[in-house]
């Protein structure tokens, strides 16, 4: 661990969260990411399962299946994405789009409340800069999250390929996080390392 060096926040009689605070609060920001992750999948599966128990007709075997607010047919109703019945099976499917972008977006959340929250706040607890907080697996979290933002999801050797502990794609392969990598990333935090210090790292 480096000599801490204060931040202005410190030089101005600002009082810093303890480090233990901070982990609690990362602790259940990454808890109930992981939860609405798997929540929202075991919802897929329901709606695939209404879906398929629907009511079909000779003259409409193949009924639209409107996302809204209120009773689609009612004018007043605020209906905001609509999809044909057969096209469901597919979209809710485990390893579906739809199933695909909820594993971007908890990467993509995970990674931004990490370097803009946290990573601040366990630096201001320490009295050292943000990119002296050092974390491998939130590291290459950034990396995977570059490849979903700017490489279409696709693993590139540039980045995903950079990964030490989360090795989950070869380059290109299509990024598809699933609960087993959640599962694998959470068991990878180095939760005593943060709250020791021996997280932080000089930068010069």
């Amino acid at each position: 661990m480096v000599e801490a060096r204060l931040l202005a926040a410190h030089n101005c009689g600002v009082v810093a969260d303890s480090v233990v605070d901070v982990l609690g609060d990362l602790r259940l920001m990454l808890n109930r990411a992981a939860a609405a992750q798997a929540f929202s999948n075991f919802g897929l599966a329901q709606v695939g399962n209404v879906i398929a128990a629907g009511p079909r007709s000779t003259d409409n075997p193949d009924p639209a299946v409107y996302v809204g607010i209120g009773d689609p047919n009612d004018a007043t109703s605020k209906q905001y994405a609509q999809f044909r019945a057969s096209e469901i099976p597919s979209l809710v499917a485990k390893r579906g789009p739809i199933a695909t972008q909820l594993g971007h977006q908890w990467a993509v959340f995970v990674y931004a409340e990490w370097e803009n929250n946290f990573r601040p706040r366990i630096a201001s607890a320490f009295g050292c800069l943000p990119d002296q907080v050092k974390a491998a697996v939130f590291g290459d979290l950034r990396c995977l999250r570059h490849d979903i933002l700017h490489h279409g999801a696709v693993a590139t050797e540039e980045w995903t390929g950079r990964c030490g502990v989360l090795r989950w794609f070869q380059a290109g392969q299509s990024i598809v996080i699933e609960a087993e990598h959640i599962a694998e990333f959470m068991s990878l935090v180095p939760w005593d390392e943060l709250e020791n210090g021996t997280s932080v790292h000089s930068t010069g």
